[in-house]
Formats: C-alpha cells, structure tokens, sequence
C-alpha cells in the first residue's frame, strides 16, 4: 500500500513539473509543502510563540518561536524576522538544542519590568526587548528588536501593537545575561 502510494505521489509531481507549476528549486527552498504560519507570527503551527509582534509602519514581523518541548536540553529555539511569504533572517539555522546561543534577560520589580533575549549573529547583536515602567508619566511600554553592529548605537525597530509574550516559557531553558 505504501508503495502503491508513493508512486501515485511521484506521478503528481511529475506531472506537475511536466506542466511546469512548480520547480525543483522551489521545492528545495522550502517554498512548497511548508508548515502554516500561526497567526500574527512567523511561527509554525507546531511550534509555540515566545515573543511576536509586527514592527510599526511595516509590513514585517520579529518572532521567537520555540518547539513544542523547550527545556535546557530538548528542544529549540529559533528568531525570525521578515514577512509571512519571505523570512529574511532564521537564527540558528539548526534547530536542536541550540538554546545555549541566546541570553535571557529579566528585571523586575514594582511598575518595573523589562524582558528581553539577546543574540549575535554575523558581527551583529540582537536583542528582542519588552519594557514595562510604570514609574513614568506617561507609563512608557515598548517593545521591538534593537540591532546593533559591533559597538555602534542600536537601531530600535518597534512593535507597532502589544506582542505576543510569553518570556516565562525561558525560564530555566536560556542561561540568565550577567
């Protein structure tokens, strides 16, 4: 039955090629055949969403995504930035076990509270960010990706609505920043 089924599914892709719908090169860069993208992220169905947001005036979306298992040892977890049909930027590109490339970053306290998660990549640092500071009038709330290279001032591209956070689902997996 198996055998049966995989050659009907041979048939349809070489018709299909035949016709010319799709290329191989398509099919190698992961353009057919894809997980579905949760909504308002650039998460996969299968995944959780750690942090996601779409940037003010933009068209593009900054997403941590994260497997469904996630602790200090299993699992992964993944940025993304871009768009729903072009993900410019994935870190890492491997998806196991990678959570010793990210630092997490927490502090609290009363009116207080600033999240974020750092990375490098390229000469380029990272930092999804999600501040709180109710001590300001007005209650200053931002949140984004700062990017700098190397010790230059960050560019600050923030989140045009509230994001989606989850930063408690780092706890324990992400080695705290210093």
């Amino acid at each position: 039955m198996i055998k049966h089924f995989a050659s009907k599914v041979f048939l349809i892709i070489l018709v299909i090629f035949s016709f010319g719908y799709i290329t191989l090169l398509d099919i190698l860069a992961n353009k057919i055949l894809v997980q579905p993208l949760q909504s308002n992220s650039l998460c996969k169905t299968d995944e959780q969403i750690i942090f996601s947001c779409a940037i003010k005036k933009s068209k593009k979306i900054v997403s941590l995504c994260g497997s469904k298992t996630l602790t200090n040892s299993q699992g992964y977890i993944q940025y993304r930035f871009g768009t729903a049909n072009n993900t410019e930027l994935e870190f890492p590109k491997e998806l196991q076990q990678n959570q010793s490339k990210f630092t997490y970053s927490h502090y609290f306290r009363a009116q207080v509270d600033y999240s974020g998660i750092s990375f490098v990549n390229n000469g380029y640092s990272y930092t999804i960010f999600d501040e709180y500071n109710g001590e300001e009038k007005p209650v200053v709330k931002l949140a984004g990706v700062r990017i700098a290279k190397g010790e230059q001032d960050p560019t600050e591209l923030q989140c045009g609505s509230k994001p989606i956070a989850h930063w408690n689902f780092l706890e324990g997996v992400v080695r705290l920043e210093e």
